[in-house]
């Protein structure tokens, strides 16, 4: 329920927002606000960990993604494969 809310939230927020400039400065500001708080957490977890977590995301989000949101999905996944790409090589 947290992701669906915040994604929510988001949604709201990127419909009001005059100009493409300004909405991915708010994405830009989402991500760095999302990422910080769960950073610890994320890093701690496996791979296959994270592959749940995203899958997890997805199912709850399902029905109310937007472009906007899915891109958010898509930085998210990439960030945490990078950040843990270490495991994968070894």
């Amino acid at each position: 329920m947290i992701v669906r809310a915040r994604l929510e939230q988001a949604n709201f927020e990127l419909e009001r927002l005059p100009d493409d400039k300004s909405r991915r400065q708010y994405l830009k500001d989402l991500e760095k606000e999302v990422f910080s708080e769960y950073e610890d957490d994320m890093r701690d977890m496996t791979i296959t960990q994270g592959r749940l977590l995203i899958k997890l995301i997805d199912r709850e989000t399902s029905e109310h993604l937007i472009r906007a949101d899915q891109r958010i999905q898509r930085r998210i996944y990439r960030s945490f494969l990078a950040d843990n790409s270490t495991f994968v090589r070894h």
